[in-house]
């Protein structure tokens, strides 16, 4: 298992719990992560809703009451013309203009991987301390250089904790 952010993960290479901790069952998890999107939705992250929709439905459960309302809400006062898209409707954040995606997307993903791969060293202060030195090792597993790997590591802990959750989880699944 690896703990990230108060979850823990389950190591399909070695299936043995690091440092004692208890494993949290499917359902747990599931649970967990979908209150993290109610709270950063309370928080005004509209975001959150579709997370929180996209969640359930990937993990065949119920989408929670909270996020089918506003999701209710939205449809109804798109389909009444009160907003001119339905991303408007729901509130959700825009890319910019001019925003070259594949970059973006490419940049997302190693920056969650460096942040995965600084934590997994540091291991919550137990492990290596987080100085240059070790973005610099870890820059060469991902080809870039101890500047960007630092950069990419401050820029993925900016990011909101449901958009690392979901990168993290799919960062794991691709080095299975």
């Amino acid at each position: 298992m690896i703990r990230r952010r108060g979850f823990l993960f389950m190591n399909r290479k070695t299936q043995k719990p690091q440092h004692g901790k208890p494993e949290l069952t499917r359902s747990e998890f599931i649970q967990a992560y979908l209150n993290k999107a109610q709270r950063a939705f309370d928080a005004g992250n509209k975001n959150a809703v579709l997370r929180a929709i996209q969640w359930a439905i990937l993990q065949n459960v119920a989408v929670p009451p909270w996020a089918a309302n506003h999701f209710n809400e939205a449809v109804e006062a798109w389909f009444e013309m009160k907003y001119r898209s339905f991303d408007e409707a729901l509130g959700l954040s825009k890319v910019p203009e001019g925003t070259k995606i594949k970059a973006q997307r490419k940049k997302l993903d190693i920056a969650v991987g460096v942040w995965c791969r600084v934590m997994e060293r540091h291991d919550g202060g137990r492990g290596e301390p987080i100085v240059n030195d070790l973005f610099e090792e870890v820059g060469k597993e991902f080809r870039i250089g101890r500047t960007t790997a630092a950069k990419y590591y401050s820029w993925a802990l900016k990011l909101d904790d449901l958009t690392r959750t979901k990168l993290l989880v799919r960062y794991l699944q691709t080095r299975e």
